[in-house]
């Protein structure tokens, strides 16, 4: 099984710090754990945001104007919406 370290030695070596940016962008494994982690443990957990224009959400009517509030981890471990969420 690969681990980030293993990826990081393999695509950047002993130098410590990239010498280049590209290489950077090479690290799939490391970013797949950074985008997984902010899944389960959202920086933002919670948003708030302002309907722009009348709306409808899951049957919900929502006016122009109004705030929402958004809460980030429900959705991001809904089975429904991620397969072996947790």
């Amino acid at each position: 099984m690969i681990s980030m370290g293993d990826e990081v030695a393999r695509i950047i070596g002993g130098q410590g710090i990239p010498a280049q940016y590209e290489q950077l962008s090479t690290l799939a494994f490391v970013e797949a754990c950074a985008h997984e982690t902010m899944r389960l443990k959202p920086v933002a957990p919670l948003q708030m945001i302002q309907a722009a224009r009348d709306s409808v959400v899951a049957g919900i009517k929502v006016p122009a104007g109004q705030l929402v509030m958004l809460l980030m981890r429900p959705a991001a471990t809904d089975e429904g919406n991620f397969p072996r969420a947790l």
